[in-house]
């Protein structure tokens, strides 16, 4: 009988139908799923078709402005809408030129190379992009002393991009190397609410549908992480306290 009842289990391993609508993916694939930040996305949109018409790469781009708005999305919406690959790294990942150079030699023409916290690259790093992001070709020393030889390598056109929340930190001749730049603003409530709304798996939409009575809280409630909520009161309750939905009692 319990062999029976083992055979009967739910749990398995195999992927089941209806767990297919909450596995798609929340990250918006395009400017035209992208929400919020109108201005940007015209100027992208520009900036993309100029790109495209003369078979060349987007100009390097520099997005700032506070965490949570949306800056590495617009990254791979910008590989996306230019159908080539993406190289994402962060400024605290690259400690040497090495780093750098070994990421650089592996793109290929009309990539897109993202560097997110662009304001942590050392300023060696920094010096050595200058001479790459003007003219695509890396400059360096092998050796050392008396013997150490200058060596010059070409690598192919690409698009850099750049993400910061600190653009004071970053030194004027680096900015200066950006052909596009974009400050995010931050989000309406209405845009809020409709990204929330985007945001929801396909299945609890369908559920809604079904049923008008259904998902009728506060728009701001729905964000809210009712898991952590739970844990939080369960918690309380084993210390003592009992929980009035106004405080402590």
């Amino acid at each position: 009988r319990d062999r029976r009842k083992m055979a009967e289990r739910i749990v398995s391993a195999k992927a089941r139908t209806e767990d297919a609508p909450l596995e798609v993916s929340l990250r918006p694939r395009n400017l035209t799923e992208y929400i919020g930040q109108e201005r940007i996305k015209e100027n992208l949109k520009v900036a993309i078709a100029a790109a495209k018409k003369r078979k060349e790469p987007v100009d390097h781009i520099l997005l700032y402005g506070p965490p949570g708005l949306g800056k590495t999305t617009l990254a791979h919406i910008i590989a996306a809408e230019m159908g080539v690959n993406i190289q994402v790294t962060s400024g605290a990942a690259i400690e040497r030129q090495g780093d750098l150079a070994s990421t650089l030699t592996h793109l290929q023409h009309g990539d897109v190379f993202f560097v997110d916290e662009i304001h942590r690259l050392p300023r060696v790093v920094e010096e050595f992009m200058y001479p790459v992001l003007e003219d695509y070709t890396m400059y360096w020393l092998s050796g050392k002393g008396t013997s150490a030889t200058p060596l010059r390598l070409a690598v192919q056109p690409f698009t850099f991009i750049g993400a910061t929340t600190r653009l004071a930190l970053l030194t004027g001749p680096l900015r200066n190397r950006f052909g596009i730049i974009f400050r995010f603003a931050a989000v309406a409530a209405a845009v809020a609410l409709r990204q929330v709304r985007r945001a929801r798996p396909a299945a609890h939409r369908e559920r809604a549908a079904g049923n008008p009575d259904q998902f009728q809280l506060d728009p701001a409630a729905q964000v809210l992480d009712v898991g952590r909520l739970r844990r939080k009161r369960r918690w309380r309750q084993h210390r003592g306290w009992r929980w009035t939905g106004r405080g402590r009692r």
